[in-house]
């Protein structure tokens, strides 16, 4: 069993005492690398999308600061046999430079995995975030669509209210043409239709306002997604 303080507490990484590993996770050190950091993408994706659309502005280091557990504890435990820690230290171009994260943790083989742990720490949250870049970069063409679409329904639907407006007000002109001529019936049909009408206002301005919020939402998920690096 290796333990190694940390600033958030104790990590250990458990090994079963006299047990050998027959594989070798890391040999294709980068690939292995990037796998993790795609399974922590799928992991936190949906919810992060639900983020982005909060508020404009959002950056990755709010994303960071809130999610900071997270990314701590991600494959806090995994096991590195000594052969992995070759290849991590052999393979890896973001080296752990600070000793005291490895120099006492034991006999040399420890200190080995415990840089090598270090390291492959430092890579995954490096690969975390190129692919969560990549993710969104991808993605974003399906963003704006989305934006471009209910764009299109806001404006749809305001021109539909300008028409409701624009034909009350014809209405309202007839129903006094139909008062001065003292027309009783024809003033009580144009007052039904006119009810009728202003009802029908009524629901398209509350839809407009539904869609005017998910237009925002649209548009908030579509800036953040191209900044969020």
């Amino acid at each position: 069993m290796l333990t190694y303080k940390t600033k958030n507490g104790i990590i250990t990484l458990y090994q079963t005492k006299g047990e050998q590993k027959m594989t070798n996770e890391f040999k294709d050190y980068y690939k292995t690398v990037q796998e993790h950091g795609y399974d922590m993408v799928n992991e936190i994706y949906d919810d992060l999308l639900e983020e982005l659309k909060e508020s404009y502005g959002y950056k990755y280091e709010t994303w960071e600061r809130l999610n900071e557990a997270f990314l701590a504890e991600y494959n806090n435990y995994i096991s590195i046999s000594l052969r992995e820690a070759v290849e991590i230290l052999e393979q890896s171009t973001r080296l752990v430079t600070d000793q005291a994260m490895y120099v006492n943790a034991g006999d040399c083989k420890e200190q080995v995995q415990a840089m090598a742990y270090w390291t492959y720490r430092t890579d995954l949250i490096a690969e975390f975030k190129l692919a969560l870049n990549s993710k969104l970069q991808e993605d974003i063409p399906v963003f704006q669509s989305k934006a471009n679409q209910l764009e299109d329904e806001v404006e749809e639907l305001a021109e539909q209210i300008k028409d409701k407006e624009s034909l009350l007000e014809d209405l309202e002109q007839d129903k006094e043409n139909a008062q001065n001529e003292n027309n009783k019936e024809t003033v009580k049909e144009i007052e039904k239709t006119m009810a009728e009408q202003i009802t029908l206002l009524e629901a398209l301005e509350r839809q407009l306002v539904e869609m005017e919020e998910d237009l925002e939402e649209a548009q908030n998920l579509l800036d953040n997604a191209q900044s969020f690096n």
